[in-house]
């Protein structure tokens, strides 16, 4: 078992300037016992001959040639091919740690899933990204109902605020047991032409009996302005792909009795999906919609801990809501100069005095502008509580 043959599929169209990079990464990893499936999926740019150039010189590289189909078909023919007992996916622009899969190897265990985490790669700088659950292993069936009840993360525009945790959906971060993968493909009978990740991802899922999230970080994610996932979309491919993907999901949990909790995470993931389309298709900004909800500013970085939130206008209230809603944090009171007033009309709202004997680790600052919440700050330094307990950031919008 330490040494099981482990697959790696990796589908290429048209990426001829980044491709020796990705593949040298793969071919130098310290774990050697690797199946490379490289599918050159009708490249016109070289990058099948670059692909035609390893498969000659190392025998652990296959080559599959198509004409031109798409990244998901690409992929499924070089799962079809996989004979390792694990694998693993690389896209082809991006590249790999040269110790990466001897870490996750050694870790899998008897897991059918191992989770890593990766690095984001754009002009604007470098990011360390992961899943928003604990590190650890989930392996009885309390655990795994935890994650599937937690399976689809929806993100704010841009995707770096989860408001909702769960899996993130890309395959290249994950370590697979081989025959969970084969069983799902042939089940997908639909090539997305985007997020083709998701309909394997959520599959495997579903059929896996446990999982081993770990911070093991060695995968390099390219940011490029003119690939597939980032060119506008002139086509309505995402539109399309967002109504397939909810078909093909819902179709997936036909009869599954955990239907009840995973359909609505699909359908909020596909509401999701539709708000980002006019951005992703090129329009102007003043072409979209313009319907912004502030949202909470601190989702994910309170967890466990207890706030006083100050502020009971609009926007504290929306943010009371959204806390409660997601479980952010503990709200151990609410406070506001205008305390009476909401009090009449029902609300459990405070005097800002309250905050000199309430426990609680934080202030969470509803307001809008950095001069007002500049103006709380000096008002509350003179009540005595220190300004690093104090919160404030200016509300994200969705």
């Amino acid at each position: 078992m330490s040494h099981d043959l482990l697959s790696i599929v990796v589908p290429v169209y048209n990426v001829a300037p980044y491709l020796d990079r990705s593949i040298q990464s793969i071919l130098g990893q310290t774990y050697q016992n690797l199946e490379v499936i490289l599918v050159d999926d009708g490249s016109t740019d070289g990058s099948g001959e670059i692909c035609e150039k390893y498969a000659r010189q190392d025998p652990r590289v296959k080559l599959i040639t198509q004409e031109n189909r798409g990244a998901s078909a690409a992929r499924r023919n070089g799962i079809r091919l996989a004979s390792g007992a694990y694998m693993s996916f690389v896209d082809p622009d991006d590249y790999i740690d040269l110790d990466l899969y001897e870490r996750l190897m050694a870790c899998r265990g008897n897991f059918d899933v191992v989770v890593s985490q990766w690095l984001r790669e754009s002009e604007g700088g470098t990011r360390r990204c992961y899943d928003t659950f604990r590190p650890g292993a989930y392996e009885t069936p309390k655990d795994m109902e935890f994650l599937l009840r937690h399976l689809i993360n929806i993100s704010l525009p841009g995707g770096s605020v989860n408001i909702r945790p769960g899996i993130a959906a890309y395959l290249w971060n994950k370590l697979f047991r081989t025959e969970l993968v084969k069983e799902t493909v042939e089940e997908i009978k639909v090539d997305l032409a985007v997020s083709n990740d998701r309909p394997i991802i959520y599959g495997v899922m579903l059929k896996c009996r446990s999982v081993l999230i770990t911070e093991i970080c060695g995968y390099h994610y390219q940011v490029r302005e003119g690939s597939i996932a980032h060119a506008a979309d002139k086509n309505c491919r995402h539109l399309k792909s967002t109504c397939e993907f909810y078909g093909l999901m819902e179709a997936m949990l036909e009869g599954d009795p955990r239907r009840a909790y995973l359909l609505p995470q699909v359908q909020l993931k596909t509401a999701e999906d539709i708000t980002r389309a006019p951005a992703r298709m090129g329009f102007r900004s003043e072409a979209q919609l313009q319907l912004k909800t502030p949202v909470f500013p601190f989702v994910n970085l309170l967890d466990g801990k207890k706030i006083a939130l100050y502020g009971a206008g609009p926007l504290g209230s929306g943010y009371r809501r959204q806390i409660l809603k997601w479980n952010a944090c503990q709200i151990a009171l609410w406070v506001d100069e205008g305390w009476a007033e909401y009090a009449r009309a029902g609300l459990e709202v405070g005097p800002v005095e309250g905050l000199r004997d309430a426990e609680y680790d934080f202030v969470v600052l509803a307001v809008s502008d950095r001069a007002s919440a500049e103006g709380v700050r000096q008002k509350l330094a003179e009540m005595g509580i220190e300004d690093e307990r104090v919160l404030w950031r200016a509300p994200l919008e969705l």
